[in-house]
């Protein structure tokens, strides 16, 4: 069984790969992001989960950076004793086994008291925050589909403002999935593809600059597809939620009988507060 990680060197492979790509794609949205930051809310803050499982355990966590003027902060919180595996999912050599009911659920911290907390009150996040897509937003993982269902949408990551999915298209042979990432409304598909077995490692990419977003599917090495449009509006949770992995509640459906093995997602966008 072929198993991929996020090693350092893989790390670092993968993102020198993406800087060239997209320094040649998004040059003008980047670099409109670099000139604007400082025409950004002075008072913001993002987060981003990261995920893995160390032998039969879960390790989960959220990493919150804020900013108040030229005051920097940054915290990462350990979720993982709120992580358990649910209806059937198993953890087992590194890696969550679900399906066909099988998912995990973890808790998001409570953002506005971790963001208040670690600014002194400088900052304080109403419970719902506007968050204009201003940054590198990206979501990755190592999956491995199982049985095929039509029109199943293989939910990798679901929070109420974000998620991460890759449904299948079609309804004949060979199976064909697309990657799907979502903040609120605002979607960014790829080109369907066929994927590979066991195990995929999958990518989307999303840039904006408050105005336009650039974004590009990668799957097992392979660009899937790019595009562009106008930048999103979207309002982020900040209070504390239930998130998902393998599972949306929302249509309730599952990751179809398939393993993760590692995942990342970070929004890219920020919580604007006072």
């Amino acid at each position: 069984m072929e198993k991929q990680s996020f090693t350092a060197g893989r790390w670092v492979l993968l993102v020198g790969i993406l800087a060239v790509a997209l320094l040649g794609v998004y040059g003008t949205t980047q670099a409109a992001e670099t000139e604007g930051d400082l025409a950004l809310p002075s008072a913001r803050a993002k987060w981003m989960m990261h995920v893995q499982f160390p032998a039969t355990t879960i390790s989960a966590t959220v990493l919150i950076t804020a900013r108040v003027g030229m005051a920097q902060y940054e915290r990462t919180i350990d979720i993982s004793p709120s992580c358990a595996p649910q209806a059937g999912a198993v953890i087992n050599m590194n890696q969550a086994i679900m399906g066909p009911t099988g998912y995990l659920q973890c808790q998001m911290p409570d953002l506005a008291a971790q963001v208040a907390d670690m600014t002194g009150g400088a900052l304080i996040l109403p419970p719902m925050a506007n968050c204009p897509a201003d940054g590198h937003a990206w979501g990755q993982g190592i999956v491995a589909l199982g049985a095929f269902v039509n029109a199943g949408m293989n939910p990798l990551f679901s929070h109420p403002d974000v998620q991460y999915e890759m449904p299948f298209v079609g309804t004949g042979a060979p199976a064909l999935t697309v990657l799907r990432f979502s903040l609120g409304n605002y979607h960014v598909n790829s080109t369907p593809f066929r994927p590979r077995a066991p195990w995929n490692g999958v990518r989307t990419d999303l840039v904006c600059n408050g105005v336009n977003c650039g974004w590009r599917h990668w799957a097992n090495g392979t660009v899937r597809s790019t595009g562009s449009s106008a930048a999103p509006m979207v309002t982020m949770t900040t209070s504390s939620v239930p998130i998902f992995i393998g599972y949306n509640p929302t249509n309730q459906q599952t990751l179809a009988e398939g393993r993760l093995y590692e995942l990342e997602v970070d929004p890219g966008c920020s919580m604007v507060g006072n």
